[in-house]
């Protein structure tokens, strides 16, 4: 479990499946709190929920960790679980919110957001769902707009973190972000590769996600 990390060097790399290219820098990531849609296990896509209370307080027990973290800014999804989140932490931290990232959205999913889980696939697709190549592009633009502005917390979607973890191979150290959980994403030292840690919560915290 991380609770600090230093800055790296900047370099470039490419996306391992693409010719895309991300500053070599760690950064942080934290998936929005709680919303309605999760406790329903309903398909939320860009429904533009907010968080509920538990949402709340677990975006504020997430700040309180990040307080000790070291970070320039916070990027955001415009959608508003999202922001809500990233300003819940900044009140508490007293960092600045850049402004919403379009393509940091979560995936469209068309006739299927709203309805159980069990019906957001891809073969066939929902009609007006989003195709998967255009949302990984869209994503990995977004995380590439992100870390531009330096050494940033991400504040977006379980979609948007499965494709940075699959481009990233981070796929095998942590699958499935739970609700309002900041990890730091980082180079592997002497190697292409890079890392994931999770950041310890307490632990009234971790049990309700």
């Amino acid at each position: 479990m991380a609770t600090e990390h230093s800055l790296s060097e900047k370099d470039e790399i490419a996306s391992p499946s693409d010719a895309q290219v991300i500053e070599r820098r760690p950064f942080l990531f934290i998936r929005h709190g709680q919303t309605e849609s999760n406790l329903r296990k309903v398909t939320t896509g860009q429904r533009d929920v907010a968080l509920t209370a538990r949402g709340v307080e677990q975006a504020e027990a997430a700040a309180a960790v990040l307080k000790r973290l070291t970070f320039d800014m916070i990027c955001t999804s415009p959608l508003k679980r999202a922001r809500q989140t990233a300003a819940i932490i900044a009140e508490r931290t007293g960092h600045r919110v850049a402004d919403p990232i379009i393509d940091l959205m979560e995936r469209r999913w068309g006739e299927a957001e709203g309805r159980p889980r069990a019906e957001k696939v891809e073969h066939p697709l929902p009609l007006g769902a989003e195709p998967l190549d255009q949302f990984r592009a869209r994503t990995f633009s977004g995380l590439r707009e992100a870390t531009e502005l330096g050494q940033v917390l991400i504040v977006a979607h379980s979609g948007i973190y499965r494709v940075i973890a699959q481009k990233l191979g981070l796929l095998p150290q942590l699958v499935k972000l739970p609700n309002a959980q900041p990890v730091i994403i980082s180079p592997s030292a002497g190697s292409a590769s890079w890392q994931v840690d999770v950041c310890a919560m307490p632990k009234e915290a971790s049990r309700s996600r």
